[in-house]
């Protein structure tokens, strides 16, 4: 079956990399910037993953959509299709759906894209897409999740990877796996200290693979609410992206009709440009696109074959028009200029920037820079002296390279990195507070404990207060022994000076 029947039946370890992302992820507290300006994964908004309706119809299990594109390095064509194959139990994913997955896609934002299994409350989910916190969206949300792990998507072709930068064939579930806490409410919500439990939802590595990658871009959630039915929403993310290199765009009335939106390949070009235009005056509205007379937005190529025009308004292009990693946004995040951000991510290593980043994050939370007069300066500086230590490394030991023995090039440390060597001093450090914790009484270690929390960072205990509610005993237990950790090195260390 395809898209044509369809149609006819009815109209969370918290990284080091983003560590203040996080603790802006509470129940009902999603962040405004997350909340007005989101982020879509961009193959995900190609091609529709799910029907305009609002029910599946019975008997229905796949749906295929499908066009041609022009090779950039060449003039052949090629093909690239989508087929969706729902499960027998619960079927085609409806235009509810799909905003689920664009919901999560947004908690998965918030939270850094560090992990892809997400934990989330159902109040978080809502605020996101602007539903009622009611039955109603709890058991569309039940059935939305269960549908998903049962969805299968095959990219023919038509999947991109944005580190090799090709077309590929993949085929997968965008959910893995979904944990949906099966005590009633309420006494879920008592359990809890007044708070509800945590759902999961774990992401396919291929598409977790494809957020890291940076093969996302902006997506604008305010106009995003304001628009009333899923065509509408459909074209408002396909378009978006097309108007990256251009604020005008025109199709074939039945492609992006049909391949584009979802609409029933049954329908003829009249009843196509009916439909479309519903659609096309919301985004007029709503001010995303300029409004054009009818005789205008559609054109007769010839007998039987029409094209429909798109001219974006520039307020909205222009400002979604920038795609990042996440990598990147950390950095703009604590006030590195984007270009200047851009030009670090392609210079070195990240995981050499992520150490800097983390260096950064615990020199000011120390206090110690709070005298700095540029902030964002030094970390940049850092990075790049970093990084050219690196390549300095790489040469000389590539120019020594004689046997095992050679000796490694020395150099000054630079505003962050301690002279000895990370590895060791970390092993180190670690053997200290082993052996001062084993020492302790019961009494006395749960004396220290207690201190510790008290005197923890602000980070760290609201993650660890983010792990205690969900319920998450792994992370639980890893901000506990950091907490624990760190409280214990700064005794040690006043107590040596």
């Amino acid at each position: 079956m395809n898209n044509r029947d369809a149609s006819k039946n009815g109209s969370d370890v918290l990284s080091s990399d983003a560590p203040d992302l996080s603790n802006r992820r509470t129940a009902l507290s999603i962040s405004d910037p997350v909340m007005k300006m989101g982020r879509d994964e961009m193959n995900l908004a190609d091609f529709p993953l799910a029907m305009l309706a609002t029910r599946p119809p019975k008997g229905v299990k796949s749906l295929v959509f499908e066009d041609e594109v022009v090779e950039k390095h060449g003039r052949s064509r090629v093909k690239r299709r989508l087929t969706v194959l729902a499960c027998s139990e619960y079927g085609l994913p409806t235009a509810s759906d799909d905003e689920v997955i664009l919901g999560l896609i947004q908690l998965t934002y918030a939270a850094g894209f560090t992990d892809r299994k997400l934990s989330f409350t159902p109040a978080e989910l809502f605020r996101v897409l602007g539903w009622r916190s009611e039955g109603r969206s709890y058991s569309r949300l039940e059935d939305s999740l269960r549908r998903w792990v049962g969805v299968t998507l095959y990219y023919e072709n038509a999947w991109r990877d944005n580190r090799l930068k090709t077309w590929m064939d993949e085929h997968f579930h965008l959910l893995d796996n979904v944990v949906i806490p099966r005590r009633h409410r309420r006494q879920a919500t008592k359990a809890c200290n007044g708070r509800c439990l945590a759902w999961t939802a774990t992401w396919n590595e291929t598409v977790f693979k494809s957020f890291q990658d940076g093969y996302i871009r902006k997506l604008d959630m305010g106009v995003l609410r304001r628009l009333r039915t899923s065509a509408a929403r459909r074209m408002f993310r396909f378009l978006d992206k097309r108007f990256y290199n251009t604020k005008r765009l025109s199709f074939d009335v039945r492609t992006f009709a049909c391949e584009r939106v979802g609409f029933s390949r049954n329908y003829d070009n009249s009843q196509l440009k009916r439909k479309l235009l519903e659609g096309i005056r919301e985004l007029e509205r709503v001010g995303f696109l300029k409004s054009l007379p009818k005789e205008k937005r559609y054109r007769q190529v010839r007998r039987g074959r029409w094209e429909v025009l798109f001219i974006g308004n520039a307020k909205h292009t222009n400002v979604n028009q920038s795609v990042s990693t996440p990598l990147e946004f950390v950095l703009t995040e604590r006030g590195v200029k984007r270009p200047e951000a851009a030009k670090l991510m392609r210079e070195g290593s990240h995981e050499t920037i992520r150490r800097c980043v983390r260096e950064y994050d615990e020199l000011l939370k120390s206090g110690r820079g709070a005298n700095l007069g540029n902030p964002p300066g030094l970390l940049v500086k850092n990075i790049r002296e970093r990084l050219a230590a690196n390549k300095a490394g790489r040469r000389e030991k590539d120019s020594t390279r004689t046997g095992r023995d050679c000796t490694r090039s020395r150099r000054t440390p630079t505003a962050f990195e301690p002279a000895e060597s990370e590895a060791a001093e970390s092993h180190t450090q670690l053997e200290a507070i082993r052996g001062h914790l084993a020492k302790l009484s019961l009494e006395e270690r749960e004396s220290l404990e207690a201190d510790a929390m008290k005197a923890a960072d602000p980070v760290r205990q609201a993650g660890y207060r983010r792990a205690e509610s969900a319920g998450n005993s792994r992370l639980l237990a890893e901000y506990r022994n950091a907490i624990i950790e760190s409280h214990v090195l700064r005794l040690l260390v006043g107590g040596a000076g």
